[in-house]
């Protein structure tokens, strides 16, 4: 995404997650993993969470996941992604089992209604670029 417009009109109409932490996330604390949409098979691999008839949230294992997290992610940073498009789950890394600490965090959903008004959000030449930002 080039600009903060270009995001408004991507995002606008959809369901949105959200996710940050509330103090530093590391490996060994469970963080957030999201899939890559192309790496989904939704046929053979989407299914209902928890059995819930018509849900299909829940993702079956494959081995073709292509599966991603965010290193060091801490108070102030936030992950963005399309509810429709992207899994997640909080992901539990090999040689790290009994380390994890309380992970503390915030996350929602929202669904982004129309196109909004270019004057909503500031556009992207008002101030500097985050030092990390990363599209997914």
């Amino acid at each position: 995404v080039e600009s903060l417009a270009q995001l408004e009109r991507a995002l606008a109409g959809t369901h949105v997650n959200f996710w940050a932490p509330m103090r530093p996330v590391a490996a060994a604390d469970l963080p957030l993993g999201l899939v890559r949409p192309q790496s989904v098979e939704l046929e053979r691999d989407v299914a209902g969470f928890r059995g819930l008839p018509g849900d299909r949230t829940g993702l079956r294992w494959h081995a073709s996941h292509e599966w991603v997290y965010f290193d060091d992610m801490r108070p102030g940073d936030i992950m963005l992604f399309r509810t429709d498009a992207v899994f997640h789950a909080a992901l539990a890394f090999a040689g790290h089992e009994g380390q994890s600490a309380a992970r503390w965090s915030v996350d929602g959903r929202v669904f982004l209604q129309g196109e909004p008004p270019s004057e909503a959000l500031p556009s992207a030449e008002s101030g500097p670029e985050p030092a990390d930002s990363r599209t997914f």
